[in-house]
């Protein structure tokens, strides 16, 4: 953790921190939402992604998954990867998934170091600013390992922001991810081939 995470040059805006809880809350209840109709409508979803795969191919793996690893977002990449196997074989669908998570990540990861400050300081007081500062330095690598490898939200844009190192990145959150994608992309293919 470097020392310029803890100075702030905007403060504390209590009415937008409010803002964004509802905006959260709302949110929150639409992904909940959608994780019932994606539920009951799996199939349906897994149609679609197929056909995309279909459409756009390796191009458009890419994309999706960049897209996916960039915006924070509930949804994880494994599910475009296990649906892009079938079609584009276990080779090109973790070339793509792999080349547009690191380009995705690494763009959060970036951006949330830029803009750090505008991102935290208006949303949290100087105590809680802290608080959130030593935590993620004491247990911050292995969040972004758990995260890298479980269905848990993986934000890299939160990770930079929080002053994460390039390099702990790199090897706790990118390195980690992509052995997660060739571990699940292996094992559905062997899964694949066996029924």
């Amino acid at each position: 953790m470097e020392k310029s995470n803890f100075y702030c040059p905007s403060k504390f805006n209590p009415a937008l921190r409010k803002k964004i809880e509802v905006i959260d809350t709302i949110l929150a209840l639409i992904l909940v939402a959608l994780s019932i109709i994606s539920l009951l409508s799996y199939n349906f979803f897994k149609g679609q992604i197929t056909d995309q795969v279909l459409l756009y191919g390796g191009i458009g793996l890419f994309f999706s998954t960049a897209f996916l690893e960039f915006v924070p977002n509930f949804l994880n990449p494994y599910l475009v990867l296990l649906a892009a196997i079938p079609i584009l074989g276990i080779f090109s669908s973790l070339f793509f998934v792999i080349i547009g998570s690191l380009f995705g990540s690494i763009l959060g990861f970036e951006l949330g170091r830029k803009f750090s400050n505008t991102i935290l300081c208006p949303l949290f007081d100087d105590k809680t600013l802290r608080k959130i500062f030593l935590f993620w330095t004491k247990y911050g690598k292995w969040f972004v390992s758990l995260a890298a490898v479980t269905p848990l939200p993986y934000f890299p844009i939160v990770f930079g922001a929080l002053g994460m190192s390039r390099r702990d990145f790199l090897v706790y959150g990118v390195l980690v991810r992509t052995a997660s994608f060739i571990l699940v992309g292996y094992g559905a293919y062997i899964g694949f081939s066996l029924f």
